[in-house]
């Protein structure tokens, strides 16, 4: 058995694992197709689009939720400034932060 390059039979085997290697690596070769790239490219733009409008209904959401909580609070302050006096800071905040809301 020679390996010289020159023998009929070794450039038989040389090209049959030439082939078999080219028809082995097809498949792996097939995942890089672009146009698997730009599909995957749409599906996260596709994604993104759904994270913000999720994003924005969860916004009005909170902005309700968090108005009827600085109604409930502001309904509270002179019960706040009883408990930890008008001249704390935090009560002095809330009254201001009352006044700018309308409550």
């Amino acid at each position: 058995m020679s390996f010289a390059f020159g023998d009929a039979e070794t450039m038989r085997r040389l090209f049959f694992v030439s082939a078999l290697a080219l028809i082995a690596a097809t498949p792996a070769a097939a995942q890089l197709d672009p146009l698997s790239y730009g599909e995957a490219a749409a599906s996260i733009g596709r994604t993104q689009v759904m994270n913000e409008a999720i994003t924005r209904q969860n916004a009005s959401r909170n902005a309700a939720a968090t108005r009827q909580r600085a109604r409930a609070t502001c309904a509270r302050k002179d019960a706040l400034a009883a408990k930890h006096g008008n001249d704390d800071p935090r009560v002095k905040k809330l009254f201001s932060l009352c006044a700018q809301a309308g409550y």
